[in-house]
């Protein structure tokens, strides 16, 4: 008795095994059948990848295009400026000076300038106002030591002279005391001063550079386009490519700068200044370099197949229309196996630009080993391809 509960117990135990499993597949299939329960669940997985050799070009068409590339030389909004900002050095408001026999007061003021102020220091001026004054002397400044003004001004009367740049350091004292009253020995030279002022005016320069490269087979540029979308702006733009100016001008908003004979293969750098006083803000800006490709009237690509990958057939080969030029009406592809048979496929539908193509593949128009397939095209023009694969 106990036996039998073990049996039947042990009889449940397999059937539940075999449901679970899917039937005795799992031990290594039905009688002479394969098991492949542990094999991946895409077959193109154990096939591998078919060899590709690819042409050294991408261009297949039966005459000579102008071909072009855009690139875009900023990934964010720019700004190229020089703008002229006035800003005091020292400015001293309402104080009084005087210099008699008895009687003296001067006024002194240190100040200290950046090696980049120095730099972009340019015309300093000296100025300043009078409020009221005896005019027993003249009014005198002194800058480091150098006299830089001397004269009678009248109350109420403003001054204002240049000062030589040289003049002015890092560290700098300014003094302003009247000429003595001389032979007055009743009263001192007096200025009451409004304001004394030292400013000058500062260039601000930002300019901006970006470079990109031309490839071999772009080589020779024959012609270039530098398109901006300016979305303010004013004063003059400065443009240079390699270092040659291509434009010097007020722009539009939307400005097209054409050009030849700079561009080179390698790299390459486009420089934008502005002109004095000039602002501008940049959106975009890109380059449009153009080429000629020479007619190329077939494109070759090899396809190296195991033979499990002729079984896995039939496939699709699939590319991608980069560019149409002119007015092709169909792309073919002959297609040679390794037994030197050739067989042939229209691409079927419209060729647009960006537009991926699949074309059939069938079992028997490839062999295991080398096989070549031959692009080529009718009508007045060619295509640009790319992503030539092989899909099983």
């Amino acid at each position: 008795m106990e036996f039998a509960k073990v049996f039947i117990i042990g009889l449940l135990l397999l059937v539940a095994l075999y449901i679970v499993f899917g039937g005795f597949e799992y031990f290594g299939g039905y009688e002479g059948g394969p098991g492949y329960k542990f094999m991946p669940s895409s077959r193109n997985m154990s096939l591998g990848e078919p060899v590709i050799t690819k042409p050294s070009g991408d261009f297949v068409g039966n005459r000579e295009v102008e071909d072009f590339r855009e690139i875009s030389l900023n990934a964010k909004p720019f700004e190229v400026s020089y703008l002229t900002e006035e800003k005091p050095l020292v400015a001293i408001d309402n104080f009084e000076v005087k210099n008699g026999i008895l009687d003296y007061k001067d006024y002194r003021k240190k100040f200290v300038l950046t090696d980049d102020e120095l730099e972009k220091m340019s015309s300093p001026k000296l100025g300043g106002t009078v409020d009221d004054t005896n005019l027993y002397g003249r009014l005198e400044v002194q800058l480091n030591g150098e006299k830089v003004f001397s004269k009678y001004v009248e109350p109420k009367d403003s001054f204002e002279v240049f000062i030589n740049k040289s003049l002015i350091k890092k560290d700098n004292e300014i003094v302003i005391a009247p000429e003595s009253s001389g032979w007055r020995i009743w009263a001192p030279t007096v200025y009451i001063m409004k304001e004394v002022k030292l400013y000058s005016k500062f260039f601000g320069e930002v300019s901006q550079s970006f470079d990109f490269n031309v490839d071999e087979k772009e080589s020779p540029v024959i012609f270039s386009r530098i398109i901006l979308d300016i979305d303010d702006g004013n004063g003059t733009l400065i443009v240079k490519v390699n270092g040659e100016t291509v434009f010097n001008d007020t722009p539009t908003s939307r400005q097209w700068i054409e050009f030849s004979g700079i561009v080179k293969q390698g790299k390459n750098t486009v420089d934008f200044y502005s002109g004095e006083g000039g602002d501008f803000k940049i959106n975009n800006a890109q380059i449009i370099i153009f080429w000629k490709r020479e007619a190329s009237e077939t494109l070759d690509y090899t396809l190296e197949l195991t033979h499990s990958q002729c079984n896995s057939l039939p496939g699709q080969i699939k590319f991608k229309i980069d560019k149409v030029f002119g007015e092709p009406t169909s792309l073919l592809a002959k297609i040679k196996d390794p037994e030197g048979n050739v067989h042939s496929i229209v691409a079927q539908g419209v060729l647009q630009e960006g537009k991926t193509i699949s074309m059939d593949l069938p079992k028997d128009y490839v062999g295991a080993g080398k096989n070549t397939v031959t692009f080529s095209v009718t009508g007045d023009g060619g295509y640009t391809i790319s992503d030539f694969r092989l899909v099983l």
